[in-house]
């Protein structure tokens, strides 16, 4: 008769390397392959979490508004009042290049 044979769901250390399925005798401690090559059969590999880490550990969410004001009271009123400049002469560099 053939001896009882446990497939169990995870392969020990070494047929994982192999990429083999680990078939364990019931009455020994070993599974085949490692008791054939008389290697110490372990059961001790961790598995690695699979699938996308979260976004939160990704990038790690910044409040932007309070760095903007902390920044603006020490650029001069120049500066600050450049947009309106700029605005106004893109308007008319459109307005140009349509002609």
């Amino acid at each position: 008769m053939d001896k009882p044979k446990s497939h169990i769901k995870k392969a020990c250390n070494l047929c994982f390397s192999l990429k083999k399925r680990c078939v364990v005798v019931l009455s020994h401690q070993s599974c085949e392959r490692c008791a054939s090559l008389h290697k110490k059969c372990d059961f001790t590999r961790i598995d690695r979490k699979r699938g996308p880490k979260p976004k939160s550990a990704i990038t790690p969410q910044i409040p932007v508004e309070p760095k903007i004001i902390s920044i603006t009271p020490q650029l001069p009123d120049e500066v600050l009042n450049s947009e309106q400049k700029l605005s106004g002469k893109c308007t008319n560099c459109r307005k140009q290049k349509k002609k």
